[in-house]
């Protein structure tokens, strides 16, 4: 990884750790996330901390894992990295009445660009 440029080992560093937080427990992505966050979610916006890590909290997966295929890093003019990833989501979710039987869906394809910025407090 030394040999990698600076941007694409803080993005990759970043993605595995997102990713790690997402598939075990959302809730603890309110960590990297600040208020002036903005998530796009299927079409829906959510803007801070709270509202995104709700929605994130919320989804139907009771058991998820991401498969990384690709994932692409550039560095911004404004010191950001811009990162996209593509993978598939291996989830499982609960049917039936009682919500307690689990169902493994077939793997979905999917696809993320998050723009990671320094905090403004930290500059």
């Amino acid at each position: 990884m030394g040999d990698k440029p600076i941007w694409e080992q803080i993005g990759s560093s970043f993605i595995q750790h997102y990713y790690q937080l997402f598939d075990n427990d959302r809730t603890q992505l309110g960590a990297i996330y600040i208020d002036a966050s903005c998530l796009t979610w299927e079409g829906q916006q959510f803007q801070g901390k709270a509202a995104i890590v709700e929605k994130l909290s919320s989804l139907p997966f009771q058991k998820i894992q991401h498969s990384i295929t690709a994932q692409d890093h550039q560095p911004t003019p404004d010191s950001c990295i811009i990162s996209m990833v593509v993978g598939q989501l291996k989830v499982t979710v609960l049917r039936g009445r009682s919500r307690k039987a689990e169902e493994s869906l077939a793997p979905l394809t999917a696809c993320d660009v998050t723009c990671l910025s320094k905090d403004a407090q930290t500059k």
